[in-house]
C-alpha cells in the first residue's frame, strides 16, 4: 500500500511539473496593428540609429558601393500592400534589394504572418538575424514561395544570438529581375 500511494504522489508531483511549465510559458504579445502608408523609407549601409521597430523599409544597394538601381520605383504602400518593383537588373547577391522591417530584439520567439502574392510565381529568400549583419551561422534564412494568387504565411524564429545591434527581417531579391511583390503584413507576435 505504501508502494501504490508513494507512486501515486509521485506520479501526481510529474504530472503537476508538466503542467506547470505549460500553463506558467511566457505568453505571447502582439504588437498593434500596422498602419504604415506612403514610400517607404531607404535604409543605407549605415543604419541610423532613428531607425524605427516596427517600420517597414528598403534597402538597395548603392552603386557607390558597387550595387546597381534595382526598383523600378520606391517602394510603397498601396491599398495595405507593400508595392516591391523590381526593374531588370539583377545582382550576384539577393541581399542588394530588399524590404526590411526591425524588430524588437529584447524578446526571443518572433512569429512574423503575412500576405503575400506576385506577378509570377517566385521564391524569395528571407533573412532573420543581426542588422549590421553578423555571422552567418547565427542567421536564419529560408524561402518564401509567392504566386500570383494571394496566400498568407506564417513564420516562426528562435533568436540565436544576443549582441546584436539592431534585430531585422528581411525579404530580399536582389537576384530576381521584372516582378512585382505584394507583401502585407498581418502580424507579429513575441515573446
Amino acid at each position: 500500500m505504501r508502494k501504490l500511494i508513494l507512486s501515486v504522489l509521485f506520479g501526481a508531483v510529474i504530472f503537476i511539473g508538466i503542467t506547470g511549465c505549460v500553463l506558467f510559458e511566457k505568453p505571447w504579445e502582439t504588437e498593434q496593428a500596422w498602419n504604415q502608408t506612403g514610400e517607404l523609407e531607404h535604409y543605407g549601409l549605415i543604419a541610423a540609429e532613428d531607425k524605427v521597430v516596427g517600420k517597414w523599409f528598403y534597402f538597395n544597394l548603392e552603386p557607390d558601393w558597387g550595387g546597381a538601381q534595382y526598383f523600378a520605383s520606391t517602394p510603397a504602400v498601396v491599398d495595405g500592400w507593400i508595392k516591391v518593383e523590381r526593374n531588370e537588373n539583377a545582382s550576384e547577391d539577393n541581399w542588394c534589394a530588399q524590404i526590411l522591417r526591425l524588430l524588437d530584439k529584447s524578446k526571443s520567439e518572433y512569429e512574423i504572418k503575412l500576405k503575400v502574392k506576385a506577378s509570377q510565381d517566385v521564391k524569395v529568400p528571407y533573412y532573420f538575424g543581426a542588422e549590421p549583419y553578423m555571422d552567418e551561422n547565427t542567421a536564419i534564412r529560408g524561402e518564401i514561395e509567392f504566386k500570383t494568387t494571394e496566400q498568407e504565411i506564417t513564420l516562426s524564429f528562435k533568436k540565436q544570438f544576443t549582441n546584436e545591434e539592431n534585430l531585422k527581417f528581411a525579404l530580399e531579391f536582389g537576384k530576381i529581375p521584372n516582378v512585382t511583390l505584394y507583401v502585407k503584413p498581418v502580424s507579429v507576435k513575441y515573446r
